[in-house]
């Protein structure tokens, strides 16, 4: 089968979590001899080499804008604005992916984060008559910063006309695919609740992890080190942590906690640090630093004042036997498990915060005994078995496509 991944980055320089989905999905597909092309958004029509396989080819298509999408955070709301009417509305991008599908002839074709690569994408698909996935990884086709803040009052993107003529435009221009997937039956319902793919089959497949953690011995002893990996921003509730940290520390003055990332409030992090005992800042540590990260800590928190999908850090330390501490938001409830592979809080909430790593102090055995659990959750998110997954989703999209 030839197989067309469609995403609006690619690449070396593009380390979020979607991205390595795709290189997870291409890389299974590639080593069981199917065709894969990766295609994004860029200066036109031209291919390269994956760097991570050569069976992968990478090709871009021309989605002309007045900056990038990797600069768009920093822009002024008015441009950013300007930028979305463009992505959405351009013509530029239609005709350079017709040019890509005539060159590429895939068999299916799998679009992910399509914010960038021109609002016409899934019309270009559509009129092809290629059996057409897509998967949800985040809320950008509900609000284009891709963050969904529950709890914010009624004046915010959500309820707001801009928000509701987005939605609107993003849904008419959509359509319905084949088949629509998502890692949570969260992801799914949300979009659903506002209307988007009404026709569209719909599977729930979970993100791959690649391979499961090496077997660590049983844990003994107290817990001792808490771990937060993620961006250090304001919506990652890193002020909700290190605030409960610091009350935590007044009774239990053994426990550490370790941070791994990088963001705005690294400055105030490491501030934070040269006041607090027991806290050390990791900065941004690469795939194997992280995994050896999880290996070493005792319970891995998630405080997230956003609506996560499926955050990776979740999947890789239930790998390794880790439990979690996490907020309710989004779908991670769907993994953290209340007294099985967690514990769950109200996102912003540190006293709810503090009163769950006060629970797995108090109760060692407890949290000790949570590691199989998270390692059976672990294991139904295989490389390979996702990899299966979709495939088996992909056959249903062709036979939709083909009338049976």
């Amino acid at each position: 089968m030839r197989i067309l991944m469609i995403h609006n980055r690619y690449g070396a320089s593009a380390r979020g979590g979607a991205e390595r989905v795709i290189e997870r999905l291409v890389a299974s597909f590639a080593a069981q001899g199917h065709a894969c092309v990766v295609a994004v958004p860029g200066a036109g029509m031209r291919q390269q080499v994956s760097e991570a396989d050569a069976s992968v080819s990478v090709r871009s298509f021309a989605a002309p804008n007045v900056a990038s999408l990797d600069r768009l955070g920093a822009l002024p709301a008015p441009v950013r604005a300007a930028w979305h009417a463009i992505d959405l509305m351009q013509v530029v991008a239609a005709r350079s992916l017709r040019q890509l599908l005539l060159a590429v002839q895939p068999d299916i074709v799998h679009t992910h984060n399509i914010v960038g690569c021109g609002g016409s994408t899934f019309e270009v698909i559509r009129a092809a008559g290629i059996p057409h996935v897509h998967t949800l990884h985040d809320v950008q086709l509900l609000t284009p910063s891709g963050l969904w803040v529950r709890g914010a009052p009624p004046t915010t993107w959500e309820r707001s006309w801009a928000g509701r003529a987005y939605r609107a435009l993003r849904r008419r221009r959509m359509g319905s695919p084949s088949v629509i997937t998502g890692p949570t039956e969260w992801i799914i319902a949300e979009h659903d609740r506002y209307g988007f793919f009404p026709r569209s089959d719909a599977a729930v497949i979970g993100n791959p992890i690649m391979g499961m953690a090496r077997q660590l011995p049983e844990r003994r002893g107290c817990i001792r080190t808490l771990l937060f990996v993620g961006q250090l921003e304001g919506h990652k509730g890193v002020v909700t942590l290190l605030e409960a940290y610091r009350r935590l520390r007044e009774d239990i003055p053994e426990l550490a906690l370790h941070v791994v990332g990088d963001g705005a409030l690294l400055a105030m992090c490491k501030k934070f640090a040269r006041t607090t005992r027991g806290v050390v800042i990791r900065g941004r540590l690469d795939a194997v630093g992280v995994a050896l990260a999880i290996e070493e800590a005792d319970m891995v928190v998630v405080p997230s004042l956003c609506a996560e999908n499926q955050p990776s850090v979740i999947l890789e330390a239930c790998a390794a036997g880790v439990p979690v501490i996490a907020t309710r938001v989004g779908g991670i409830p769907e993994m953290v498990r209340e007294g099985e592979t967690g514990f769950l809080v109200d996102p912003g909430n540190v006293d709810d915060l503090v009163r769950a790593v006060r629970a797995g102090v108090d109760d060692v055995p407890r949290v000790r005994s949570m590691a199989d659990a998270c390692r059976r959750l672990a294991r139904a998110h295989d490389q390979e078995t996702i990899a299966r997954q979709f495939f088996a989703v992909y056959t249903h999209a062709a036979r939709i496509q083909g009338g049976e």
